[in-house]
């Protein structure tokens, strides 16, 4: 059930971001208004969102499809063999 919850809110979240980031860019009539702190979303949270995002969806393919990969289910735990 955990896993269902995962990908629930990874899909959203990316949905969200992917959505979001084009949106504000797009719709700046004026860059004044926008200010500084816009610019910095726009720049440097919402790239460093897509990166994050991007790692999360790799490590949860990687455990809900352990079949596909040598090593079998990803795992935040060392491997001690």
């Amino acid at each position: 059930m955990a896993t269902f919850w995962a990908w629930a809110f990874f899909l959203e979240g990316t949905a969200d971001t992917l959505n979001a980031g084009p949106n504000f860019a797009l719709h700046i009539t004026d860059q004044n208004l926008v200010g500084t702190m816009g610019w910095l979303i726009l720049t440097i949270y919402v790239p460093a969102l897509v990166v994050t995002e991007l790692l999360l969806g790799i490590h949860l393919v990687r455990y809900t499809f352990p079949q596909f990969f040598k090593k079998g289910k990803a795992s935040l735990q060392p491997n001690t063999h």
